[in-house]
């Protein structure tokens, strides 16, 4: 079992190596059974499993994102529980977005259980990628 900050430094590699796409070096946090899940209402929204689930969800994120900054306002961990806040910011689909953003992260053994991501408004994304 990993110790709290142990996985806090496994959830900044994950962000610092996801953000310049170097997700090989990443890989081993990962195991068939996680789970990324993004809100439904969020044109690349759905779960997202494995490894190559990580790597398919950063493709379609960028479908809609360009220009994209992540500040990472702080990483926090009970154990296993790990808890990132966020600000992204880019455009989408042109459109200029600064959105906070949520993630709760479920480590099992050192690799990523289960990730579920809350934005502060997700209609703000939506609105953006359909032109409005």
């Amino acid at each position: 079992m990993a110790t709290a900050s142990e996985n806090v430094k496994i959830v900044e590699t994950i962000y610092a190596k996801g953000l310049i796409r170097q997700t090989e070096a990443v890989r081993h946090y990962f195991t068939p059974r996680t789970e990324i899940i993004e809100a439904d209402s969020l044109p690349y929204g759905g779960t997202y499993r494995g490894y190559d689930g990580y790597v398919n969800l950063l493709v379609r994120f960028s479908e809609w994102w360009t220009d994209v900054s992540m500040d990472i306002r702080g990483v926090f961990a009970n154990g296993d529980d790990v808890m990132a806040l966020l600000t992204v910011r880019g455009k989408v689909k042109g459109t200029p977005i600064e959105i906070k953003v949520a993630e709760a992260w479920e480590m099992k053994d050192g690799k990523v259980g289960k990730l579920d991501i809350y934005y502060f408004d997700t209609k703000k994304v939506a609105d953006a990628a359909a032109g409005k």
